[in-house]
């Protein structure tokens, strides 16, 4: 399960995955991750076979680590629904990527991620499904905090988070739809 002390932490969360994984793959499920304060660098621990653990500091952006806790407290069923739930991967600017299960690894494959523009000096979470390609925004840093929207951080990551869920159902009922009258003509 993810989980992280505080919220919006000014250190880097160190997250803890079974060695055996971590050697297959950087990609790890989102039920098993956890997540602790650390800020120190280990590269295994010298322990009996059956409880080795890698320990790896790894920085998991605030906006981030709030749209996974939402992803797992109140969405883990639309997770698991998707298919999503084994497919959790941190990258190294703390942002985050889940990867919709394929057969064809040479297609393009569907993702839900999170993004800094520097241009525009906002973040965003971002959907790419099929027809689906869009960003919704988690946080403008060029707004003044005390000009901007009264809701709170947590709200407004909260909604757009909901609206993407939406979003991905929408185009998730118009495919069945396509498929139901493929079947109907033939």
């Amino acid at each position: 399960m993810f989980r992280a002390v505080s919220r919006f932490a000014t250190r880097p969360v160190g997250l803890v995955f079974p060695l055996q994984q971590l050697q297959q793959s950087q990609q790890q499920p989102l039920a098993s991750l956890t997540a602790r304060w650390s800020s120190t660098r280990t590269s295994n621990n010298k322990t009996n076979n059956d409880d080795k653990v890698f320990h790896r500091t790894s920085f998991v952006h605030p906006l981030s680590q709030v749209v996974l806790e939402y992803l797992q407290s109140r969405k883990s069923g639309w997770l698991l629904q998707q298919g999503l739930d084994h497919s959790l991967t941190i990258n190294p600017d703390g942002s985050f990527q889940l990867k919709y299960p394929t057969l064809d690894p040479n297609i393009n494959q569907a993702r839900i991620f999170t993004q800094y523009d520097r241009i525009e000096a906002k973040h965003y979470l971002v959907v790419k499904k099929g027809y689906l390609n869009e960003r919704y925004m988690l946080q403008d840093n060029k707004a003044s905090p005390w000009h901007a929207n009264k809701k709170s951080v947590y709200d407004r990551i909260h909604v757009s988070v909901d609206e993407m869920i939406h979003a991905v159902e929408r185009l998730d009922g118009l495919e069945r739809e396509r498929m139901m009258q493929r079947g109907r003509k033939q």
